[in-house]
């Protein structure tokens, strides 16, 4: 890779963009001439270490260049910094403080380093490309060390972040005269001399208000004050209200002695010798509150609130999240109910008896509807329908009942099971819709066999061995698994070997068979077949020709004797499916 990093001139002014120019050779001595390269350009401070500006140039068509691209710099996507209108001039400027960026490809975050630049400090250029197979880093980085300074002769444009455009040019503006003062007219500024004198008040200087005065005070629409006085408070009389002199008030605070006071609620209790009345006598509410806030609101028509002051039921509890609304406990604070903030129920119970935990009946006609038991040793969950004498759903230790309390399985039925749709799914996961009967239940298929010597190929074509005949009791789709006999294997040198079955001359859907390649590999002994299996569709009442045929390919001094040494014989097994 060769390269050569330039920065573009203008006699009108400094450049606000550079140019790097350079070519990519491959290692074997061949050009780059992919026709979407993108390049990645980072420049950092002296040492390589902070990023101080990053940028992406994408779609660099190379395409007959030999390798050599021209590539602007500041006309890119900026990666980093982050945000802002920072450029890659701005990059150069050594009287300023940068914070370091973290980069991973396009990416950039910001990280807890920063560099301030010296005087003299020059920059470190790193520049990476995608060649269309991954990214490659141009080693060694480039070292600017005379800064394009009279680049950033651009910043001198400016006064910090300001540019021209943010400021007033003195020879803009009007020049006023003695009293006046510029102001903005909506439109542009303007010298005014619309001052306005207000007099003097006639407001004395002194302090106002006393503990037997209240001070009052006049201020016009200029905010001034106009007139201060002082009004004097009159002392309370029987008649009148006014000031507490401090006779009246030594006289008032002794007859706030709790004790002589009756018809009143007391913070420490009353004895009133009677039942007491606490409450509204009007179409209000009854607040009570602590802490500054209503906790229980008892409505006009009765209805009790707690968190609430618009109950929705004679009793409402409404309460935050994660905060439980209800509890019932034992005396040393063990819960025995508890509903928490999602409404979920709770019970539990220290008594060890067969008392129910839960128990729901009819008032009206007495019996159990439901009954849920904590420790008892029997039933967990006995469930009722009008009072019958014996539950109709039981849920103990030992399973679950339907119509007996005494379940000896996992789920136990005392009566009839009746499926109206779907049928009943075994562990298999085989579903059964309707009852076996005995013309759907598997057939065996067994074919009189002997040993036949295959010792030549037949290749293309497959051998019939045997056949035999079944009819079919019902119409569907069958399975089909046929087991054959191991053959047995003599001086075979190579070969392929393998066997099938047919319908009245034809494969199923699965289209069988079962095939071994170079069978030589079983010399002088039995070759072991897998069940093949095939599928079928049949119509009640045909009579089905089912035929067991061989294969053979390229054989080379071989004999096989297709039952081996068994005395057994092949067989298809048959079973609906569908």
């Amino acid at each position: 890779m060769s390269s050569l990093f330039l920065f573009e001139t203008a006699a009108t002014g400094a450049p606000a963009t550079l140019t790097y120019q350079g070519r990519i050779v491959r290692s074997d001595g061949t050009p780059l001439e992919y026709s979407n390269v993108s390049f990645i350009f980072q420049l950092t401070d002296p040492s390589g270490q902070c990023v101080i500006y990053q940028e992406k140039v994408t779609g660099i068509n190379m395409t007959n260049s030999k390798g050599v691209f021209d590539v602007p710099l500041g006309n890119g996507v900026v990666n980093y910094p982050l945000s802002g209108t920072f450029s890659i001039l701005d990059a150069f400027n050594n009287s300023a403080s940068f914070t370091c960026g973290a980069c991973v490809g396009y990416n950039c975050v910001d990280s807890t380093s920063t560099y301030s630049s010296l005087s003299a400090d020059g920059r470190v250029l790193r520049v990476q490309f995608h060649d269309g197979a991954g990214w490659k880093t141009i080693s060694p980085d480039s070292l600017i060390r005379t800064v394009p300074y009279a680049g950033y002769a651009l910043s001198a444009q400016k006064i910090g972040t300001n540019v021209a455009s943010d400021f007033l040019l003195k020879a803009g503006l009007p020049t006023c005269g003695a009293n006046q003062f510029l102001s903005w007219n909506g439109s542009a500024l303007a010298c005014s001399s619309a001052m306005t004198s207000l007099p003097n008040t006639t407001v004395n200087a002194g302090s106002y208000g006393s503990s037997t005065q209240v001070p009052t005070f006049t201020v016009d629409a200029q905010g001034r004050m106009t007139a201060a006085a002082n009004v004097a408070i009159p002392t309370a009389s029987g008649s009148s209200t006014g000031l507490l002199t401090a006779t009246d008030w030594n006289a008032f605070n002794s007859k706030l002695d709790a004790s002589a006071i009756t018809g009143f609620f007391s913070k420490d209790g009353n004895s009133f010798g009677a039942a007491a009345t606490l409450g509204t006598n009007d179409a209000f509410a009854l607040n009570l509150e602590t802490n500054g806030a209503n906790r229980v609101t008892v409505t006009s028509g009765g209805s009790v609130g707690v968190g609430t002051t618009s109950p929705g039921a004679k009793f409402h509890v409404a309460q935050a999240a994660s905060e439980n609304p209800f509890r019932i406990s034992h005396s040393n604070g063990s819960a025995i109910i508890d509903v928490d903030w999602a409404g979920r129920v709770s019970m539990d119970t220290n008594i060890n008896s067969t008392v129910p935990l839960l128990k729901v009946g009819n008032g009206n006609f007495g019996g159990t509807l439901l009954e849920v038991n904590g420790k008892s040793s029997t039933s967990g969950v006995l469930l009722s329908v009008n009072q019958a004498s014996s539950p109709l759903f039981a849920v103990t230790t030992s399973g679950v009942g339907v119509g007996t309390t005494s379940p000896s399985s996992t789920f136990t039925v005392q009566g009839t099971i009746e499926s109206k749709t779907g049928g009943i799914k075994f562990p298999d996961g085989t579903v059964q819709t309707t009852a076996a009967t005995a013309s759907t239940l598997p057939s065996v298929v067994t074919f009189s066999t002997s040993n036949t010597s295959v010792t030549t190929s037949s290749a293309p074509s497959f051998v019939t061995l045997y056949s035999a005949t079944w009819t079919a009791p019902e119409s569907g789709k069958v399975l089909m698994t046929m087991y054959k006999i191991a053959p047995y294997l003599f001086g075979c040198a190579g070969g392929n070997f393998g066997f099938r079955f047919t319908v009245n001359g034809s494969t199923g859907a699965i289209n069988n068979h079962n095939f071994i390649s170079n069978i030589a590999r079983y010399q002088n002994g039995e070759a072991v077949f897998a069940p093949t299996v095939d599928t079928f569709n049949v119509i009640a009442g045909t009579t089905y020709t089912l035929a067991i045929q061989y294969f053979s390919q390229s054989f080379s001094s071989c004999t096989i004797n297709t039952r081996g040494n068994s005395s057994g014989s092949d067989t298809i097994v048959i079973q609906y499916i569908n």
